[in-house]
């Protein structure tokens, strides 16, 4: 296979070869479980890892590129975490370019998919810090459309934990996710609406802090005028909303 080829290119390559190689790994980590496996059973995690940390500003880019689509798999997404990937995808997140944090914002949110679930992750995001780097991500005022849309999708995998909601709430992520609400792209809005609609349920403090932070307009707006996804979490928000 072109595997055991292209991962000696990630870790002693240079230039272009490292950037060509750090793409070919990208796209095959896209296309299945298996692959994805086979890089990770070959070492190809940890040199990317270290390339997110000390690589230059395109191998940041390539290798969270391929580290993002390799935590689509739960295997992988340990790996990351025992490799150090949380704190350096964070780094990222605050400091890297815009599309690097926009695949920092993407890993994240991969490696979040299963953290109401699995508690090695959910330790792991939050000993890292990642809600507070996600709320101050989304609140910079040249934040990017396509990272809005990871970083919403990550702060929502993350309210399906309970001990998240207080530190999200405490941290200013309601206000900014009322904002959200109103973002110009549908599917940040939608996130923005699931993440509101988790933080209400079950909690007559945050549904209150939620319907104080003005979420409730932009809510029924999306209610009538939203995507499919949109209207149903608007309507779900709108509902734990009433119930408190």
């Amino acid at each position: 296979g072109v595997i055991p080829l292209l991962l000696p290119l990630v870790r002693l390559g240079q230039g272009p070869a490292r950037l060509n190689a750090l793409d070919a790994v990208t796209n095959l980590a896209r296309h299945s479980t298996g692959t994805r496996v086979s890089i990770a059973a070959q070492g190809g995690i940890h040199p990317l890892v270290l390339l997110v940390t000390n690589g230059s500003a395109c191998e940041r880019e390539g290798a969270s590129g391929a580290l993002r689509n390799l935590a689509f798999d739960d295997e992988c997404r340990h790996a990351i975490v025992q490799a150090g990937g949380i704190p350096a995808f964070i780094k990222l997140l605050l400091t890297g370019t815009d599309l690097a944090k926009e695949r920092a914002a993407g890993t994240l949110r991969n490696l979040s998919m299963g953290a109401h679930c699995e508690e090695v992750l959910q330790a792991a995001l939050f000993d890292a810090k990642c809600i507070p780097a996600l709320i101050a991500a989304l609140s910079e005022q040249r934040a990017g459309l396509a990272m809005r849309e990871q970083a919403t999708a990550a702060l929502r995998n993350l309210t399906f934990c309970h001990r998240n909601k207080a530190l999200i709430a405490s941290e200013g992520g309601v206000v900014v996710l009322a904002r959200l609400l109103s973002d110009a792209h549908m599917v940040t809005r939608a996130n923005a609406a699931g993440a509101l609609a988790n933080l209400a349920s079950d909690s007559i403090e945050l549904s209150c802090a939620v319907a104080e932070a003005g979420a409730v307009p932009a809510l029924v707006t999306l209610l009538r005028d939203g995507s499919g996804a949109a209207q149903e979490r608007a309507a779900a928000a709108l509902g734990n909303l009433s119930f408190g």
